[in-house]
């Protein structure tokens, strides 16, 4: 059993909304936040919540709700970030809330001091795979890997041919991934067609594909969180777009339906 709630419903009734669950996912793209959305989500973490967030491009910029119907939001882009229009000068405040705009990354809260990965790159032209990192003796994350045989896994899917692909998060020690984070599987082979993401550079360069670029990668990562919470991030928009390949029977949905089961068992993980 599972219930479906709203960004508007989390942002009207906060950290109270989740406290009754066990684990909360975020889905594939969740890329616009108020504060009090931010906040709850945090709040929940670090109260013993375990939070599956499947997708990428996630909790980028900060938004407001209008008051009235809590029905509007407000996104001012302002001048950093993917955007296809920018704001004029003295424009970048939210009038609703009057906070500034634009990134939560240029407001102090990088999505990778939320969930350990934040928007890194672009990939549209096609999908890509990837590759378990080396795993460790009698981890306690064995769990995510069980019954997968493979290093290399999420080569298929309905977008691309990958379950890596369209908008992609990296972990990132100078925007406050957590020090206890583990780094599971690392993108594969994301060549050319994938780029840095504007705010990830200040100089044009030649370095900004993936084919020169280390940065233009995807990270898959887990963390604990206070009071037995937890944290698995996918850092990739097109892993939704592998679920159901095959109807079903695959890695991608074996591995996700693995941590769910984990983070439904509220033993620590360490036992």
């Amino acid at each position: 059993e599972y219930d479906v709630t709203t960004d508007a419903e989390l942002h009207k009734y906060g950290v109270d909304l989740l406290t009754s669950y066990q684990v909360v996912m975020t889905a594939s793209h969740p890329e616009y936040y108020s504060t009090q959305m931010w906040d709850a989500l945090n709040q929940y973490q670090n109260s013993g919540g375990r939070h599956m967030y499947m997708g990428g491009n996630g909790f980028y910029w900060r938004i407001a709700y209008d008051s009235d119907t809590g029905s509007i939001i407000e996104n001012r882009r302002g001048v950093s970030g993917v955007r296809t229009w920018e704001g004029e000068q003295g424009e970048n405040h939210l009038s609703f809330s009057g906070e500034p705009g634009g990134l939560w990354r240029t407001n102090g809260r990088a999505p990778q001091r939320l969930v350990g990965v934040g928007f890194s790159s672009t990939l549209f032209v096609n999908s890509t795979h990837f590759l378990r990192r080396e795993p460790c003796e009698n981890s306690i994350l064995d769990f995510v890997f069980e019954g997968v045989s493979s290093r290399h896994f999420g080569d298929y899917g309905f977008r691309g041919g990958g379950c890596v692909g369209l908008e992609i998060d990296r972990v990132d020690r100078d925007l406050v991934s957590p020090d206890n984070i583990t780094v599971l599987a690392t993108s594969e082979q994301i060549g050319a067609g994938g780029l840095l993401s504007g705010e990830e550079y200040i100089t044009t360069t030649r370095n900004l594909d993936g084919l020169t670029n280390k940065q233009v990668r995807a990270d898959m990562v887990f963390f604990e969180t206070l009071r037995g919470g937890a944290v698995w991030s996918v850092g990739t928009i097109a892993w939704a777009t592998s679920l159901l390949w095959n109807d079903g029977n695959n890695d991608v949905s074996r591995i996700t339906k693995n941590v769910l089961e984990r983070f439904l068992n509220p033993l620590p993980f360490s036992e």
